[in-house]
C-alpha cells in the first residue's frame, strides 16, 4: 500500500500538470515533450500513478520563465509570474558542469577519467534551487546523473547530485566524489582510528575498504551537497 505522504505528493503533481496544460495552453503530449519524457511516463505522472524525477521538472521550469519554481516546488505563489513579479533570479538558470555516472565493471558505479578531462556537457538548472540551498557562488559546483546503486537507497539511481568542489578536505564524514585509479567514484567517507579512513557504499553488497588518511592526497574532488531523487 502506498503511504499516505507519498499518495499526497503523487496528487499534488498529478493535479499541478493538468494546471499547467491549460494555463499554457499545451496538450498533455506537449508537455511530455517539454519535460523530455515518454507519454506513458507523462499520463502516469498525470494520473498520480508515479512521480516525475528531477530532470523532468527542471525541464518544466526552464520551458518558460513565467512559471513559478516555488509554485512547482514547494506550493507557494501563483503558478505563472508576471511582469511585475519576476525577479532576476527567477529569470536565469545557472549552467554546471555535467557529467554522468554509470555501473561500472564491478557494478559499484565510476565516470570514465578521459570523460571526466574532457568535460565536454552542462546543465541548465535553476536558480531557486541555490537559493533553498543558499549558495550564492556557482563556480565551483558541477552536476553528475548518477545510473548506478553504490549509495541505495540514500541516492537511488536516476537521481541527479550537486557536488561542491571546495568541500575536498574530509573534516567531516559524508558521501564525495574522488579519484580512484582510473575512475570517478563515490565514496562514504568516515573517519577510523589510527589516522585511517574507511571508503564504502551505503549499498551493503560492496566491500569497504580501510586506507592510511594520507594516502588520500588529492583524490577527494567535492562533497555530495544536495540529492534530486526521482519517484517513479
Amino acid at each position: 500500500m502506498r503511504k499516505p505522504e507519498l499518495q499526497n505528493l503523487t496528487s499534488t503533481i498529478s493535479n499541478k500538470l493538468k494546471l499547467l496544460e491549460e494555463v499554457l495552453d499545451v496538450k498533455p503530449i506537449d508537455l511530455a515533450d517539454i519535460g523530455n519524457c515518454s507519454q506513458a511516463s507523462y499520463y502516469r505522472y498525470r494520473a498520480g500513478k508515479s512521480i516525475p524525477g528531477w530532470d523532468f521538472l527542471i525541464n518544466i521550469i526552464n520551458y518558460d520563465k513565467r512559471i513559478n519554481a516555488d509554485w512547482l516546488l514547494k506550493d507557494v505563489g501563483p503558478i505563472l509570474n508576471t511582469d511585475d513579479t519576476l525577479s532576476p533570479s527567477t529569470q536565469r538558470n545557472i549552467k554546471l558542469p555535467f557529467f554522468k555516472m554509470y555501473e561500472g565493471s564491478t557494478g559499484e558505479g565510476s565516470l570514465n577519467i578521459a570523460e571526466w578531462n574532457s568535460g565536454k556537457e552542462e546543465i541548465s538548472i535553476c536558480v531557486d534551487i541555490f537559493n533553498m540551498m543558499k549558495i550564492e557562488s556557482f563556480s565551483h559546483l558541477i552536476a553528475v546523473k548518477v545510473e548506478c546503486d553504490a549509495m541505495y537507497p540514500d541516492i537511488k539511481p536516476g537521481s541527479l547530485v550537486i557536488v561542491d568542489k571546495l568541500q575536498n578536505n574530509v573534516n567531516m564524514d559524508g558521501i564525495y566524489l574522488m579519484k580512484m585509479d582510473d575512475s570517478i567514484r563515490m565514496k562514504l567517507v568516515q573517519k577510523a582510528p589510527n589516522n585511517k579512513v574507511q571508503l564504502s557504499t551505503i549499498n551493503s553488497k560492496y566491500k569497504p575498504i580501510l586506507i592510511p588518511l594520507d594516502e588520500l592526497d588529492d583524490s577527494i574532488i567535492g562533497k555530495i551537497v544536495w540529492v534530486g531523487t526521482p519517484y517513479n
